[in-house]
C-alpha cells in the first residue's frame, strides 16, 4: 500500500471551502491559511499557492498550507 501521494496543486484558483473539501478527500489536513497581495488585478479569495507543492510527495495525513489572494 502506498503511503505517499503527490502534493496537491489542483486547489490553486479554487475558493477556500472547495479546497478544504479536496484536501479532506485526498486524506490531507489543512494547515495554515495566509493571504498575499495579488496586485490591483487580483481577485480576493481564491487559493494563490500551496505548500508543499508539486513535484514533492507527502504522506497521507500530511498538513498542507494554503495562501489565498487578498486582492
Amino acid at each position: 500500500m502506498c503511503d505517499r501521494i503527490g502534493a496537491p496543486t489542483a486547489v490553486s484558483g479554487l475558493d477556500l471551502d472547495f479546497a478544504k473539501q479536496l484536501l479532506l478527500k485526498g486524506r490531507l489536513k489543512l494547515g495554515t491559511v495566509s493571504k498575499v497581495d495579488c496586485g490591483k488585478n487580483g481577485k480576493p479569495g481564491p487559493v494563490h499557492s500551496v505548500d508543499p507543492h508539486s513535484p514533492k510527495t507527502v504522506s497521507i495525513g500530511a498538513t498542507i498550507n494554503l495562501t489565498l489572494c487578498a486582492g
